[in-house]
C-alpha cells in the first residue's frame, strides 16, 4: 500500500485520477525554501545596480529554465498581456526576461526589453527577484510554480494563471494575482493592478515574504513530513 506526498492540489488530483493510485493515501507539501540564506528580498536599488538595470524604471520579470518556446510555459501569453497593457497605455515599464533563448514573437514596446540568459546562481537569481517590481508566470501547466514561491519569499508579487499547481502557491490579492486561465487581458489587468498602485504593491510584497516563511520554509515542510511518516509508522503498528 502506498502512501504519495503531492506538492499541490492540483498534483493530487492528477494522481487520484490515475487508475493505480485512486485509492492511495495523498498527502500535500509543498517544496522547501531556504527562505533565510538565499531565498529573502534584498535591497532593490542595489540589487539594480549589481545588476546593470535602471533603477527609477518599473520592472517586470519572466522567465524559466525550460526555455521560453516552451508552449507550457506561456511565453506567447506574456507577450499578449503586454500588448494589452500598451494599448491601454500602461508602457511605463521595462521587461527583463531570463531563460536559456529569447521568445521567438516580437516582443517590440515603447520601452526596454532586456535578455539576461540563463541564471544558473541561485543567489543571483534571488538578487533578481528582488531587483524587479512583479513577475509574471503565465504557464499553461505547472505541477508547482517554483519560481513563483521563490519570488514570493524574495518579496517579489507574482502574476499567473488560476489553473494547475501554480494556485495553490499563489494567494489572489494578497501574494499577487491569478488570473482566468490563458485570458490574457485579466493577466494585463493583474499585473497593472499591482504595479500601478504603491500602496498596495508594498502590500502584497509584504505579504508575499511573510506567507513563504509560513508555508514554504524548510523547517515548516520538515514538520510536515515527520508527521506524514508518523501517520505511516502508527498505522503500520496498528496492524
Amino acid at each position: 500500500k502506498f502512501t504519495i506526498i503531492c506538492t499541490t492540489h492540483w498534483l493530487a488530483k492528477c494522481t487520484r485520477e490515475s487508475l493505480l493510485f485512486a485509492n492511495t493515501k495523498i498527502h500535500i507539501i509543498p517544496n522547501p525554501l531556504d527562505v533565510n540564506e538565499i531565498w529573502k528580498p534584498v535591497d532593490k536599488q542595489a540589487a539594480r545596480i549589481v545588476l546593470n538595470l535602471p533603477l527609477q524604471k518599473k520592472l517586470i520579470l519572466m522567465g524559466t529554465d525550460w526555455g521560453l518556446d516552451s508552449p507550457y510555459k506561456g511565453a506567447d501569453l506574456f507577450i499578449e498581456a503586454v500588448r494589452h497593457l500598451v494599448s491601454k497605455d500602461i508602457d511605463e515599464f521595462d521587461l527583463v526576461i531570463f531563460g536559456p533563448n529569447k521568445p521567438q514573437k516580437d516582443l517590440s514596446f515603447r520601452g526596454v526589453t532586456r535578455f539576461l540568459g540563463r541564471i544558473k546562481d541561485d543567489r543571483l537569481l534571488a538578487m533578481l527577484y528582488s531587483a524587479v517590481d512583479i513577475i509574471v508566470v503565465p504557464s499553461r501547466q505547472e505541477a508547482f510554480g517554483q519560481v513563483a514561491s521563490e519570488a514570493q519569499s524574495c518579496g517579489t508579487p507574482v502574476v499567473a494563471f488560476d489553473n494547475s499547481g501554480i494556485a495553490d502557491i499563489v494567494i489572489h490579492r494578497e501574494t499577487g494575482w491569478l488570473a482566468k486561465a490563458f485570458n490574457t487581458e485579466d493577466l494585463a489587468y493583474g499585473i497593472s493592478w499591482i504595479i500601478e498602485n504603491e500602496k498596495r504593491h508594498a502590500y502584497i510584497s509584504e505579504m508575499a515574504r511573510r506567507r513563504a516563511i509560513e508555508r514554504f520554509s524548510e523547517s515548516v515542510i520538515a514538520r510536515k513530513y515527520i508527521d506524514v511518516y508518523q501517520q505511516v509508522l502508527e498505522s503500520t503498528r496498528k496492524k
